[in-house]
């Protein structure tokens, strides 16, 4: 699995929990938010993800991203 920090730099944002993610059914790792936004109106986010799936996620994230 990739690092927080790794996953951090790719748009990821680390949850205080574990154990979430819309991705998968059996969630292993931290879990992460992805397009968080914190504003007037309140927290938000797109999705949770854990950290196995955004791990098998980042080169394609870090490649999309660097476009």
């Amino acid at each position: 699995m990739k690092s927080i920090k790794d996953l951090e730099q790719i748009g990821y944002t680390a949850c205080e929990f574990s154990n979430e993610c819309d991705v998968c059914k059996e969630p292993k790792g931290r879990t992460f938010m992805s397009g968080y936004v914190n504003d007037m109106c309140g927290e938000e986010c797109d999705y949770y993800i854990c950290q196995k799936c955004a791990s098998k996620s980042y080169d394609e994230r870090k490649k999309y991203l660097e476009s």
